[in-house]
């Protein structure tokens, strides 16, 4: 079994895997952003940078602009003038390390939101649009699918407590979701990248319910498909300054931060039968 803070320290002391997407990547993310967030991170900018009518797309531009600078400038610098900014980041960085220091800074500039905008890594076989999001077409997590990952990580796959909803049957699971308010779901839907957002009818509550569930559950599959390397990639592409105790522990600080704390916490309580409601 890979000890995972050896490889821990292994991740972090290389730039962040983010910091090299292809320009189109981080075009479209910012663009997903709303026009009052980009433009009022845009106005933090050096004058030289800030157009006079900062509309949303001018504010796309150049806040693109002076990342690729940033990531130019980054990318290239010698290990002590990196870790010179250390001192000017005001976050709690659980090491002086490329991948912290640089998603230190970068966040110190943009917000944590362009931050995580920038950051995020979307696998493209995440959410097809087209795919039926009634319930009855939800797959639920698949047995056969488990036995078939890395063996270095299958033991990871034995639920902690915090976590035994990921193994729930996609019914089960969208019989969660509907204890929420449906503002509180399509708010969720909302906020995932427009490129990955689930197709759904905004009005229809099971069909909301229906596709955040989809979401969520190929999430799961896909960070419990990956090898351990690969996982600290991903999940420190989230969630940065984590330090890692377990798989199962980061995935939930994952799944957290995409999906919201009042998502996963429903997620999370058991869902107690009428019968047995009755007789408490």
């Amino acid at each position: 079994m890979v000890d995972i803070g050896a490889l821990y320290v292994t991740v972090v002391s290389d730039d962040p895997s983010w910091l090299y997407l292809p320009k189109d990547h981080y075009a479209t993310s910012l663009t997903d952003l709303p026009a009052s967030v980009v433009i009022e991170v845009a106005h933090q900018l050096p004058l030289a940078f800030v157009p006079k009518k900062c509309t949303h797309s001018k504010a796309v531009k150049c806040l693109l602009l002076h990342f690729c600078c940033m990531q130019a400038e980054l990318g290239a610098a010698p290990d002590e003038v990196l870790f010179s900014h250390f001192s000017s980041i005001d976050l709690p960085l659980p090491s002086v390390s490329h991948l912290c220091v640089i998603s230190g800074y970068i966040q110190m500039l943009y917000g944590e939101v362009v931050t995580a905008t920038l950051c995020r890594h979307y696998n493209d076989l995440l959410v097809d649009p087209a795919l039926n999001h009634e319930p009855d077409h939800i797959s639920s997590l698949d047995p056969d699918h488990i036995s078939n990952l890395d063996p270095d990580h299958v033991s990871s796959l034995v639920p902690e407590p915090d976590l035994l909803w990921t193994f729930l049957p996609a019914k089960e699971l969208m019989q969660h979701l509907e204890k929420l308010d449906h503002a509180d779901i399509v708010k969720c839907i909302g906020n995932l990248p427009h490129s990955h957002c689930p197709g759904y009818t905004h009005r229809s509550r099971r069909q909301c319910c229906a596709a955040l569930g989809q979401h969520i559950q190929q999430r799961i599959l896909h960070l419990r498909s990956l090898g351990d390397y690969e996982f600290l990639v991903n999940v420190l592409s989230v969630v940065p300054f984590a330090v890692p105790r377990s798989r199962a522990y980061l995935m939930s600080l994952v799944l957290h931060q995409e999906y919201s704390m009042s998502i996963v916490n429903c997620l999370e309580r058991p869902i107690v039968p009428l019968l047995e409601r009755r007789k408490q």
